[in-house]
């Protein structure tokens, strides 16, 4: 048997039901994205009508946020070249990609983390007894929320790269990188509008 023939005998998988219209797992991924989406729009409303007309804590975000905000884009970028690779069925490349933007996700939680802790020292912590500081109250609960979300993206971006090692993951069988890819972009393209919102609101 040459190569060929067992790089094909490694990607079959048995057959999967079909479905006409869209798969019931990416409804689900985009139900859960209308739904995050009328959450921070309902978060940062109740920003804008907060900071009008009473004390507003001005504070400045760490440089931990900025840098984090490089390297979301950056995982964007890479979970997309994970993406194509599949439809290309260069497994490895695909494996090489994946695990790059799950470690890029480790990374933005924890430069968030540690920007939490520097806010925290200053005295701009969740709870905190500055005048004006349901800023900072509000800084910190948009950007958990946004991390619960990252954490569900990198959640799918593992389970699609154990799928990868398993050879389930190639351009016949693509649903579950299709979903981790589109979840990320979301996370993603959310942060930023979020981190913009915030910079402009402090």
């Amino acid at each position: 048997m040459n190569n060929t023939n067992k790089k094909n005998e490694k990607l079959q998988i048995p057959n999967n039901p079909s479905y006409v219209g869209v798969h019931p797992v990416k409804f689900l991924i985009w139900l859960l994205i209308l739904a995050s989406i009328m959450l921070f729009g309902a978060l940062t409303s109740s920003i804008i009508v907060s900071s009008a007309g009473r004390p507003w804590a001005k504070f400045n975000i760490p440089s931990q946020f900025y840098i984090s905000t490089a390297l979301v884009l950056l995982s964007s970028l890479t979970m997309q070249l994970a993406y194509i690779n599949a439809k290309k069925d260069e497994i490895n490349l695909v494996k090489l990609f994946a695990s790059v933007t799950l470690v890029l996700g480790i990374v933005f939680i924890g430069l968030n983390y540690s920007g939490w802790m520097d806010l925290a020292k200053k005295g701009f912590a969740l709870s905190n007894e500055i005048s004006g500081g349901q800023s900072a109250s509000f800084f910190h609960i948009s950007t958990y929320l946004h991390a619960a979300h990252v954490l569900l993206g990198l959640a799918l971006v593992a389970a699609t790269l154990v799928q990868t090692f398993q050879y389930k993951v190639h351009r016949k069988n693509l649903l579950i990188i299709n979903i981790s890819t589109t979840y990320w972009h979301f996370v993603d393209l959310l942060w930023i509008y979020l981190f913009l919102f915030l910079i402009l609101s402090l």
